[in-house]
């Protein structure tokens, strides 16, 4: 029994000596299979080489000029006073144009995930492997943005079109110009990310949430208003 203790304790101490192999990192791992521009567009992330207010005053001054933009080609007809039923039923025929731009990213998913076999045919067993590539996790940062950014886009322009009576500083035809804006604004999200400098992408996003950030507040005082 000594002897056998002997070696036992003899092979623990030799191996414990050995050197252990460095181990790699998952995100080291993935960086080394990437290519040198795709690794850019990552670290481009968070960041440009313009300075940042030069991308937030590039979304602050396309709002207003998209926005009156396609205001001046809407029928100068629907800044008549409309009724609610009329102006409900013009919100429902612009909904189409929210269905463009889900459309167009149910292409662009699809043609992500044909950029690997892998992601195409088992996309859970590819996330678990770590090797998703940059082109699917990019389409799927997008289409979570875009339903996260509509369901709060969608309520209040269904707020603003409610409260469009004569005690609105608007009329009716904030209607079709925000449904058909959503579109611009999420192409513009879209190019921007994209892009060699995905930081971009906050010019569609200051388009998109200034409506939110300026249509929420009306709606909730009218609101109020009639409820209290």
């Amino acid at each position: 029994f000594s002897h056998l203790f002997f070696r036992l304790q003899h092979r623990s101490s030799s191996s414990s000596a050995a050197p252990k192999p460095a181990k790699t990192t998952t995100i080291q791992t993935r960086k080394a299979v990437m290519s040198h521009s795709k690794i850019e567009r990552m670290n481009a992330y968070k960041g440009s080489s313009f300075p940042s207010w030069v991308v937030l005053a590039t979304g602050a001054a396309l709002t207003p000029l998209v926005y009156f933009g396609i205001r001046s080609v809407v029928s100068v007809g629907l800044a008549a006073p409309q009724a609610a039923p009329d102006r409900l039923l013009l919100l429902l025929k612009c909904l189409p144009a929210f269905a463009i731009t889900f459309f167009s990213e149910f292409v662009f998913g699809a043609r992500a995930r044909s950029t690997s076999v892998k992601a195409s045919a088992e996309p859970a067993a590819a996330v678990c492997a770590g090797i998703v590539p940059y082109e699917l996790v990019e389409a799927n940062r997008i289409h979570q943005n875009q339903i996260e950014c509509a369901m709060m886009y969608i309520p209040v322009l269904a707020g603003l079109a409610a409260f469009c009576d004569d005690a609105a500083p608007y009329d009716a035809r904030i209607i079709p110009t925000l449904s058909f804006f959503w579109v611009v604004s999420r192409a513009v999200y879209r190019v921007g990310y994209t892009s060699s400098e995905s930081f971009w992408r906050i010019s569609g996003v200051l388009m998109s949430n200034s409506v939110v950030l300026l249509g929420l507040p009306y709606c909730l005082y009218r609101l109020a208003q009639a409820v209290f």
